[in-house]
C-alpha cells in the first residue's frame, strides 16, 4: 500500500503538469469540444480492468467512432487517406494475458480493431491456466493477429530499465517488485547477458529506458556479488533498520578495492541498442510470420540514438507517450514522433457522456490504489 501511494504521490503531479503546460490536445483540455476535426488521436491500455475498457469502447461506439488499423492511420499521417468519419487508434502495450481473455472478446463485440505492442522475449509458449496477471502465450498472440482483431508490433525485445549513473540511490528488495509483470526491475550486465535484478542486497542506481539516448552505467560484477552476499548472510540476524547503512559500507569498502565500474562506450549502446529491435523484429517474423515496421518506445522513452537504428532497419514508424512537441496526429505529420494518450482520456473526446477532468482523475487514481496498474 505504501508503494501504491508513493508512486501515486509522483504520477499526479506530472499528469497535471502535462494538461497545464498543453502538452495535451485540445479537446482534453477545452471545457467544450464540437468536434475532433482532422486528426486522429492514438491511445495507450495497458492491463486494465474490464469494466473499465468496456465502457470505454462503449463511448466511442455510442458516439460514432472509428478504430483504425496502422496501415489505415500511416495512410492518414501520409496524406493518402481522407477520413470522413471521426477516428481513433486504440493501443495496448506490453502483452499481459488480460489481452486475450478480456480485451480480444470485448473488440469483436463493439466491432474495433486495436494494435497490440508486445515484449518478444516475455510471451510465453504455454498459455497460462490460472487468475491474476501473466503473459501471453504465442498461441493467443497468433490468433488476435490472424483474425486482425489485434495488430501485433513491437514492443522492444526486453523491455528493460538500465542504470544510467554510478550514483547508489538504494540496495535491491524482493517488495520494491510492485509491477505484476516485473517490467520495472533494472537490469545489469551478468558475464556479458543482460539479465534483471532479483537478488536481495544488489546495488541500484539511476535508471532510465535501455533504448533512451543514456549511456548504461555497467556496475562492478564483483562488488554486486559482495553485496549479495553479505545480505544473504546477513539480513536474517539484522533489523531490517540497520541492512541498508551497513550494505553502504559494504558497499564503499568493496568499491574501493575492486571500483564502481564503467560507462559504456557509445559504440557499444548503439550495438546494443540495434540487438535488440533487430531480435524483436526477428522474433516476430519466426512466430506470425510477418515483418513488423513498427515500434512503441518502452515507457516511452527514447531520443536520437533509438530513432537513427530504427531508420536504419527500416522500421516505419516509432510511438511514444504525449510529447511537448506534438499534441497530436495530423495529416503531414511524421510517423517518427507518434504521441499517444492514455486511455482515460477517451472521455474527453467529443461525444454524448463526456467526462470531466476531475472525474476521470478521481477514478483513475482510486483503481490504481486499488491494484497495481502499470500505469
Amino acid at each position: 500500500m505504501i508503494a501504491k501511494l508513493k508512486r501515486l504521490l509522483q504520477e499526479a503531479p506530472i499528469e497535471m503538469n502535462r494538461v497545464l503546460r498543453g502538452w495535451y490536445p485540445d479537446f482534453v483540455t477545452s471545457s467544450r469540444a464540437s468536434a475532433l476535426g482532422r486528426q486522429v488521436p492514438v491511445f495507450m491500455f495497458h492491463s486494465d480492468p474490464k469494466e473499465v475498457v468496456a465502457e470505454q469502447l462503449a463511448y466511442l461506439a455510442d458516439n460514432g467512432y472509428r478504430s483504425l488499423r496502422l496501415s489505415e492511420f500511416m495512410a492518414f499521417l501520409s496524406g493518402e487517406l481522407d477520413l470522413k468519419t471521426p477516428s481513433v487508434v486504440l493501443s495496448w502495450d506490453d502483452g499481459d494475458r488480460s489481452w486475450f481473455c478480456d480485451v480480444y472478446p470485448l473488440l469483436k463485440r463493439f466491432g474495433f480493431s486495436g494494435t497490440g505492442f508486445v515484449v518478444t522475449s516475455r510471451i510465453v509458449e504455454k498459455a497460462s491456466s490460472g487468475e491474476g496477471s501473466g503473459w501471453l502465450s504465442w498461441e493467443e498472440v497468433r490468433q488476435m493477429d490472424a483474425e486482425g482483431v489485434m495488430d501485433i508490433h513491437s514492443h522492444a525485445h526486453l523491455h528493460n530499465r538500465v542504470f544510467v549513473t554510478d550514483r547508489l540511490v538504494d540496495f535491491f528488495r524482493p517488495e520494491m517488485d510492485i509491477n505484476p509483470l516485473h517490467l520495472d526491475l533494472p537490469w545489469v550486465s551478468q558475464d556479458g547477458r543482460l539479465r534483471m535484478i532479483d537478488s536481495p542486497g544488489a546495488p541500484l542506481f539511476d535508471t532510465a529506458s535501455a533504448l533512451s539516448d543514456l549511456p548504461m552505467f555497467l556496475d562492478n560484477e564483483q562488488v554486486r556479488t559482495v553485496c549479495i552476499d553479505w545480505t544473504t548472510q546477513n539480513s536474517r540476524s539484522m533489523p531490517a533498520g540497520d541492512i541498508g547503512r551497513r550494505l553502504r559500507y559494504v558497499y564503499r569498502e568493496a568499491s574501493s578495492r575492486f571500483g564502481k565500474g564503467r560507462f559504456e562506450s557509445l559504440a557499444e549502446q548503439r550495438q546494443r541498442i540495434a540487438c535488440d529491435l533487430a531480435e524483436s523484429r526477428k522474433t516476430l517474423a519466426d512466430r506470425l510470420g510477418k515483418r513488423s515496421d513498427f515500434l512503441c518506445l518502452p515507457y516511452g522513452e527514447g531520443g536520437r540514438t533509438v530513432v537513427e537504428t530504427a531508420m536504419q532497419q527500416q522500421w516505419q514508424g516509432m510511438f511514444w507517450v504525449c510529447r511537448p512537441d506534438r499534441r497530436t496526429n495530423r495529416p503531414g505529420d511524421s510517423p517518427w514522433f507518434i504521441p499517444r494518450l492514455k486511455n482515460d482520456y477517451i472521455f474527453r473526446l467529443p461525444g454524448r457522456g463526456r467526462k470531466s477532468l476531475p472525474e476521470i482523475w478521481s477514478a483513475k487514481w482510486r483503481r490504481r490504489m486499488a491494484r497495481n496498474h502499470i500505469y
